[in-house]
This record gives C-alpha cells, structure tokens and sequence, in this order.
C-alpha cells in the first residue's frame, strides 16, 4: 500500500477526531465534575482533621496547653549575650534579656514541626502569695501574689493610677498595680499602703496603678489568671480566700533581696495551635512527649544544693493523640464511604469514552481500509482521549484548588485517574466497535465473546473473594489499603450476580407473559433479554447506592444508640449536680426529682502502697442510695457485698484500676485503717481523677472524721419530668457555682465533634452521589441502544404504534436489573457494617469505654428500598425523556456506521 493512501488514511483519522462536539462535551464536562469532586474531598477530609484536633485542644485549660515549667528562685539579671531576643523586651532589655536569650536558645535544639508550632518563649518572676493586710481596718480574706513580667505594660491600659516604678536600695515600699476587678474585690485603693505577711522583706506595699487588659484573649493572661480576673479558693474550714497577681515593676528584678528567697521563675512556650493541623497532630504530640522527658539548663538564683534545670509539661500531647486517633476514624469511615461512589464515577467516565469510541468506529473502518497503522490509531485515539481527559480534570483541579484549597498530592489521585480512563476506553471501544459486523440488537453473541464475557466475570469475582478473605485474615484493626478496597470488591461481586440473574428473570418474565395481548409485554422482554448492551454501569450504580445508604443508616443508628449510652454513663445518672456544698435534702426537694445520691468526702489522702506512699482521692456515698439512682445506667458503679457494713477490722471499697496500678499489689492502709478493695472498675462518672476508691458513708469517719463535704450529687427523675428543667431547678437549688450536667447535654457536645460532623455528611452525600451517578449512567445506557430502540420505534409506529410512548420499552431495558440490584445492594449494605466496623473504633465518635452494638433494625432494608424504588422510577423517567431525542430518521441514518455493544 502507497505511502499516500497511508497519509489520506490518517488525515481521515485526524479529520474525524474533530468531530461529533457534543460527544467531546460529555467527555469533558463528566471527568470535570469527578475531578473536582475527587480534589476537594481531601482537602475537606483534612480540614476536618484539623478541626477535629483543635476541638480536643480547646477542652483543655488554656494554661495546660503551653510547654511550661517552674524553677525555684528568680532570674539572674543581664543583657541578651548576642544580637538581642526574638522579643522586644523594650528598656527592660537590659535586665531581661539574658533570662529570655537563654529560653531561646532551646527552640533551635527542638524538631519539625514542634520548632514551628512553639512562639517565642516568654519569663516571668513570681513571689509566692501571702495576704496583703491594710495598716486600718478590715479586708477580705486574701491572697495576692507579686509578678515581674517585662510584657506586662503592653497588654493593659491603666484606668487610674500609672505603672509602678522599681524601688531603690533604701526603699522598702514595693509599688504595684491591680486590675480594676481585683482591686474592688479586695477594697484596696490607689495610694493604698498594706502589709504582706510572711518571712520575706520588704513586706510593705503600696497599690500604685490599677488596669484594664487590652485584649483578654492574650496567652499570656492564661498563665496569670488571677492577674486578669481575681479567683476564689474554699479553705479547707470552708472560708473563702480571694486570689490575686499583683504587678511590680519589671526592673525591679535586681533589686529583690530578701524577696528573692520566695521567688520563682516560670518559663512557656506559647504553643501556637492555629499552626497545628490534623495530618501533623500525631507527630507534633510525639515531639512534645520527647521535649517533656528532656532538661534544658537554665540559670536561676537558688540557695538549692541541686537545680535540674528546666524540665517543661504541657497536656497538649494527650489532647493531640485523641484528635488525631478521632481523625483517623473519621478519615477509615469517609474512606470506606467513598470507595463504592469512587468506582461507580470511574465506569461513569469510560461510558462516556466508549460513546465517544462508538463515534470513531467508522473512522477507524475508513483508516484501516486504507492502510492506517494499528499502532498509530490506537495512539491517536488515546491522545484525543488524554487531551479530553486532561482538560475536564484541569478544570475540576483548579476548581478545587480555588474553592477549598490544595491538599498535597492526594488530591491528584482522583483526577489523574478519571484523566486517564477516556485514553485507555476511546482506542479499546473504537476498534472493538470497528471489527464487529453482526447485529446488535438481535442478540448475536459468538463463542468467543461468551467466553471473553464468562472469563472477565470470573476474574472480577475471584480478586474480590481474594480481597475479602485476605481482609478477615488479618483480624481486627485499622483500616489498610486491602480493607478499604473490601466495599468495591462486595460491590463487583454483586454486579456481577445482577447480570448473571438478568436474562434468567427476564426468560422467566417473556415465558409468562407469551400469551398477553399487550405489544410491550411481550416485546420489552424479548428484546431486553437479547440485546447485547449490558447494564453494567446502572446495575453498579444501584448497588453501590443502595448498599452505601444502608451503611450510612446503619452507622448513624449505631451512633445514635452508643451516644444515648455513654452520654448516661458519662453522667452516671439523669442529672449530676457539682458544687462548693452541696445540700442534698435541698435536692430531694425539687420537683421532678425521684432519689439523690450524694457523693461526699472528695478528698485526697496519702496511702501506704507496695513501694512509696501513694495519694488517692477517697469519695463516701450510701449503697442503697446509688443503686436506686443508677439502676439501669451503663457502666454503673459496681456494690460488691460488704460495703455498706460498718465495725469490721477493714474497710471495704471500690477502686479504680490506676489507683490498684499505683499500689503495686500492697494492701491499702489509711490512717492506720485497713482498706479491703472488693471491686476494680476503669472510672466512674463522678471521679474526675484518676486514682481513687469509694467507701460507705457508714465507715467513712472511720477514714475521713467527721463532717464531711458534699460535691457532687447523683440525680434521678420521676417518669415524666423534663430533665432540662429540673436541672434549671437543681442549679438553684445547689447555690453559687452550682452546675448540673445532662446526657442530653452530653450527646450535643460529642454530635458537634467536627469528626463526627464530617462523617455524617459524608454519609448523607455518598448514596446522593450514587443516585445521581445511577440517574447518569441509565441515561448513558439509554443513549447507547437509541439506534436501535429509534430503528424499532420507527417500524412500531409504522405499524400504528402511539407515538411518545417509548417509556415501557425503556423501562424493560434498565428496569430489571435495578429491581434485581436492590436486594443485592441490600445484602452488600448489611455485610459491609458487619464486616467493617468493627475495626475502627467508634468510641472516638460516641465516647465511653466499649465498641457500640451494631443496629441492625428491620425497618431500615425497608426505609432503603422505598426511597430506592422512587429514585431509580425518577431516573428512568428522566433518562427516557433524554433518550427520546433520538428520533427514528436520525437513528436508521446513524445504523451504518454505529452499532450499540
């Protein structure tokens, strides 16, 4: 063959590829809308991560968050020895700089991305609290403790007064500044002069300047609480003691003498959280584990023998691990979600390729029959595909990037492979479609396409069955990558037995329908059954829809019933009343209130362990009164026999399991009383601590003496009663500070956990996505048998055929495999929790100690099924009214050179 007839074949080859727009169109705008779809899910994913992470942050004591640590004495005063501090210290610089160079000099030393999370460090003195006593009169019982901080001028503004000034060598009169609130509380007025009680000199000071703060939300005040609002402490005889931070003047830190001796030194790291994000959550926690386990040296002025230099704790690594463990359940759920919609939008795309395959079918006829090379056709065509591919997912990617950001090379996965699919489907369909020459919709199937059909099927079924087995070989834990491919090989499995089961339905259905006198009874069957166009895309659409909508129904039933029983357990009643003092006959008195368990004591007392003396926290209640409240509630506190018996040598108790971890297997002693534990429990709703034990209040002034405390109160309601009003009641009742926690309350903290926020819209959009992906590939379906159905839509109207009644026809070609894939579906939906689920831990969503009972109710199939019927009769009806387009002239023109596969 010429060289020339060669060339005119590939011109005809380039010719057609510029054709046929709206094909092109399809083709772009399907991968677009899939790559964006596909680049904005990370992202979203991560910044629920970190959303997640900072939530478990913010419910630690501000305070704690910050690497902080304490030295006993001050500061020794000097300049910064190199080019000065990350901090403007100002005119303090001479004095403070020294101090702040050398808490600098640690952040070098430290890893990524701690290094980047932690601010500039910040130093300041404190003088230990002792009461400042005015010269005349009385004042509030009090404790004010003197701070040097050289920041302090720059985060407050003075109302009346100025800003203390250091006192010299002969004057002992130390000048300090109260904030506004602090200086009502305490009555103390500017020019004021008291006296401060204790050991140290100079103990006279005069109020000088009084404050308010520029900004509240400053770190710093975190570590100065009192120095923003004064505090309140109940004494151990039940006096209230007001706390207070005074400020003295920053320069007056060489000038401390005997103060000096009831100083200390408090250096922090401002732990910067807006810089932490939930892919770096778990290492930064590691990284502050590691910098608390280490001592930095540090010069500080002590009469200590030994100095260990600055060891630094912070709470941030506990409250970082829980963040990032609930973000990795969150990532296994939405993973999981995802898969199914994922694989549905893939076959999506290669429908929309191999239509526009099918269009370059004649094309391709034409360049063989004059010479084209196989090889050059095949990377035309994959070419024109790639370039199709390219630019849908480059406006998904820029789309994405510009709505929600970028989340690192994730994001291309989705894109790339959607890209991908029209250069891999447009060759394969073009040629398969080149060489056929039989006719299509009168169920013409070769030997070797039945066996090509049979052999694919087989592959499909037994790499998912490998997947499935190789995923409950591994036992339980987190989800990897053979597990997350577990949903897309239940789902093939599934398709696959839909096509299976399809002719042998609609055989049964033309049987029985073969003596009816309707045309499309007998003929929608007929032709449905031999037509060679399998339903694959609508059939895995179905299945993925109907199986993610049970799973998500089921995950969210799951979660609902595990909040409902840790929220109670986490209360360990109706209602759990704390408080300075509590009053429980008060509390038997509000309406709606059925019984009161009072939980006395709450004090910390030494113990004798196996090795060292121990401290446990000891509560008191009655056993009677505890189990009438928490009868029925999960996790209650256990009554082992014995408790409540009073003149025993020993003292029965309840423990919990750190406080038998701490004793080391010795028997528990205190104050000479022998304390017998009967019971070990993890926790229990009303012991914030760790270790701790629970005795009968008939033994408990046998421990604790006699007239014991009340802090917090057990409460359960009568049938009937509104929890959040008797609650409103019971604060009243309780006084000043009285609080009151619910499990409603409870369920609505741990529901705006964003986690379990991401998780439950994840779940709602994945089966909304199937459906519309299963409305698109019906009408993809539908699209590619128009010829045909147009051809046979000619001849019926010829015959005196209605014309616009096309919708039976159609319905019996997409319609069966639906109603066939909807128990499928359902059954893929129930294995998927019972298989999956129980590897990620859901407690990280509902809270509490135990894994959730899966819920399984019977009306969910039902509930599912009913809202699968609606969708699929919606798509199907729209999917016609775009099908019908196709008129029967333009189908008889289009035969020649198409044929539908």
């Amino acid at each position: 063959m010429s060289a020339r007839r060669r060339i005119s074949g590939m011109r005809v080859a380039l010719i057609s590829a510029a054709t046929a727009p709206g094909a092109s169109i399809v083709v772009v705008l399907t991968v677009a809308v899939i790559a964006l779809i596909g680049a904005i899910a990370p992202a979203l994913v991560e910044n629920a991560e970190t959303a997640t992470v900072r939530s478990h942050l913010a419910t630690l004591r501000p305070d704690s968050i910050d690497p902080a640590s304490t030295l006993r004495g001050p500061v020794f005063p000097g300049p910064s020895p190199g080019d000065g501090t990350l901090t403007d210290l100002g005119a303090d610089a001479e004095k403070w700089g020294q101090p702040f160079a050398g808490a600098e000099r640690i952040l070098p030393k430290l890893p990524h991305p701690l290094r980047d999370v932690l601010g500039p460090p910040r130093v300041f003195v404190a003088i230990d609290g002792r009461p400042a006593v005015p010269a005349h009169g009385a004042a509030p019982a009090n404790r004010v403790q003197i701070v040097l901080d050289p920041l302090f001028a720059g985060r407050v503004r003075f109302v009346e007064g100025a800003m203390p000034e250091p006192n010299g060598p002969d004057d002992q009169v130390v000048q300090l500044a109260l904030s506004r609130d602090a200086a009502e509380v305490l009555h103390w007025h500017v020019g004021e002069v008291r006296h401060m009680a204790g050991e140290a000199t100079p103990t006279t000071v005069q109020l000088v300047g009084v404050y308010e703060v520029k900004h509240a939300s400053d770190r710093d005040w975190t570590h100065q609480r009192t120095g923003l609002k004064p505090g309140l402490e109940i004494s151990a005889m039940g006096d209230k003691v007001h706390l207070a931070t005074a400020y003295a003047a920053p320069g007056m830190l060489s000038t401390l003498g005997p103060l000096g001796g009831a100083a200390s030194t408090t250096v922090w790291f401002p732990l910067r959280v807006d810089r932490i994000d939930g892919p770096t959550a778990a290492t930064v926690a590691a990284q502050l584990r590691g910098f608390a386990g280490e001592n930095f040296d540090y010069s500080v002025n002590t009469e200590l023998w030994f100095q260990g230099g600055l060891a630094f704790s912070t709470a941030a690594p506990a409250a970082l691990e829980e963040g990032a463990a609930s973000g990795a359940a969150m990532v296994a759920i939405v993973t999981l979600a995802a898969i199914g919609p994922l694989l549905v939008a893939i076959v999506a795309a290669a429908m929309t390729g191999r239509m526009r395959g099918i269009r370059r079918a004649g094309s391709v006829r034409l360049a063989r029959a004059r010479g084209g090379s196989v090889v050059l056709l095949s990377t035309l065509l994959a070419a024109e595909g790639l370039v199709l591919g390219a630019i849908g997912a480059g406006i998904g990617v820029v789309a994405a990037a510009l709505t929600v950001g970028w989340a690192g090379p994730i994001a291309a996965v989705v894109p790339v492979i959607v890209a991908l699919t029209p250069a891999v489907t447009i060759p394969v369909t073009a040629f398969a479609a080149a060489r056929r020459s039989a006719r299509a919709d009168l169920g013409v199937a070769s030997r070797p396409v039945r066996r090509r059909r049979l052999f694919v099927e087989a592959s499909v079924v037994v790499a998912a069955v490998v997947v499935v087995v190789a995923m409950l070989g591994k036992g339980t834990g987190v989800i990897d990558p053979i597990r997350a491919t577990v949903p897309a090989a239940l789902a093939a499995i599934g398709c696959v037995i839909v096509l299976r089961l399809v002719p042998w339905v609609l055989t049964a259905v033309e049987a029985a329908l073969k003596g009816g006198r309707g045309v499309m009874a007998v003929l929608g069957p007929a032709r449905a059954r031999r037509g060679r166009t399998l339903p694959v895309a609508p059939a895995l659409a179905a299945i993925v829809c109907v199986a993610g909508a049970m799973f998500a129904v089921v995950f969210g039933a799951t979660v609902t019933a595990g909040l409902a029983a840790s929220a109670r357990d986490s209360v360990g009643a109706d209602v759990q009343v704390t408080g300075t003092s509590l009053d429980a006959p008060a509390l038997r008195a509000v309406p709606g209130v059925d019984a009161v368990a009072a939980v006395s004591a709450d004090v910390q007392l030494p113990a004798n362990g196996a090795k060292q003396w121990v401290t446990l926290t000891v509560y008191a209640v009655d056993t009677a009164e505890v189990a009438r409240v928490q009868a029925g509630v999960p996790g209650a506190l256990p009554l082992p026999h014995g408790l409540s018996d009073a003149g025993k040598d020993s003292v029965t108790a309840v423990a919990s399991q750190a406080a038998v971890d701490s004793l080391g297997g010795a028997e528990l002693a205190i104050h000479g009383v022998d304390v017998h534990i009967a019971s070990t429990v993890p926790a229990a709703a009303f012991a914030p601590v760790a270790r701790w034990i629970v005795i009968d209040r008939a033994n408990a002034e046998r421990i604790l003496g006699a007239g014991t405390t009340t802090r917090t109160a057990l409460v359960s309601l009568r049938p009937g009663a509104d929890p959040a009003v008797v609650a409103a009641s019971l604060r009243t009742a309780a006084g000043d500070g009285g609080r009151t926690l619910t499990p409603a309350q409870v369920i609505a903290e741990r529901s705006a956990d964003p986690a379990l926020a991401t998780v439950q819209r994840v779940l709602a959009a994945s089966p909304a996505i199937a459906a519309v992906l299963l409305v698109f590939a019906v009408t993809m379906t539908l699209l590619r048998g128009s010829p045909s159905r147009g051809r046979m839509m000619g001849l019926l109207q010829a015959q005196g055929y209605p014309r616009g009644r096309e919708l039976p026809l159609v319905a019996w070609e997409v319609g069966p495999p639906l109603l066939i894939a909807l128990p499928v579906g359902l059954a893929v939906g129930v294995l998927l929790p019972m298989l999956l689920l129980p590897d990620i831990d859901l407690t990280r969503f509902v809270g509490g100690r135990a894994q959730p009972d899966l819920a399984l109710a019977g009306w969910i199939p039902l509930a599912v099924s009913v809202v699968f019927v609606v969708i699929a009769a919606i798509g199907i009806a729209l999917a016609a009214l775009v099908a019908s387009r196709v008129s029967a002239a333009s189908a008889l023109r289009r035969l020649a050179e198409e044929e539908d596969t």
